[in-house]
């Protein structure tokens, strides 16, 4: 097959279509960037609302213990409740480090 020539006509549609498969590729390539954009957007929404959730529910502990007759007896229940709280901090602060630094070196790889 390699042998058979082609003529003009034959040639610009391989072209043609070479190009439109290029197109098409091109094509599902920004869907597919736009949907990890709106997945990325969506996780981190999700993120936040649960951080402010949690945040507030730490805060709900102290009022409550505070409203207690002995709240001192409480006081193991509010300290592993903080050191959880402090514990997810840690972890989210540096899984968006990692983010980071993922975003930053693909950046470097595009210039």
């Amino acid at each position: 097959m390699a042998n058979l020539k082609e003529t003009p006509r034959q040639k610009m549609i391989g072209m043609m279509y070479l190009v439109l498969t290029a197109l098409l590729a091109l094509q599902v390539s920004d869907a597919l960037l736009q949907k990890f954009a709106l997945l990325n957007s969506s996780l981190e929404q999700a993120n936040q609302s649960s951080l402010n959730k949690s945040k507030g529910m730490v805060q709900g502990i102290e009022e409550r213990i505070k409203d207690l007759p002995n709240p001192a007896a409480y006081a193991d229940v509010l300290k592993k409740a903080v050191e959880v709280r402090r514990t997810t901090d840690a972890l989210v602060a540096h899984i968006e480090n990692i983010k980071g630094c993922l975003l930053y070196t693909s950046d470097a790889a595009d210039e």
